[in-house]
């Protein structure tokens, strides 16, 4: 085991002590695509064209017929709460152990 290891890995590299890296732009010089901020991107839609997934909303979701469907005698209208107190799971072995 090497004792290097025990360092943390820094990826800048090692400069003299005063000098600065090559590939460090100077402060001022604005970034090269800030010309183009005002001119929208190409693949922008314009905000009145509708996306296009939108006329399959007034299309009835495929399980909406089993809601309209009267409910038999003796169904409530709306599920009944489940009991409350500590909720009983069925034992199920953890990956595999007994």
């Amino acid at each position: 085991m090497h004792r290097s290891s025990a360092r943390p890995y820094t990826p800048r590299r090692i400069l003299p002590r005063g000098s600065q890296p090559v590939n460090t732009p100077p402060v001022n010089t604005p970034p090269v695509n800030a010309s183009t901020t005002s001119v929208p991107p190409v693949n922008t839609p314009p905000v009145s064209t509708p996306p296009v997934n939108a006329p399959t909303t007034s299309v009835p979701p495929v399980n909406a017929p089993q809601v309209s469907r009267p409910r038999e005698p003796g169904t409530p209208a709306v599920y009944p709460a489940p009991p409350r107190g500590p909720v009983r799971t069925p034992r199920v072995p953890a990956c595999g152990s007994p």
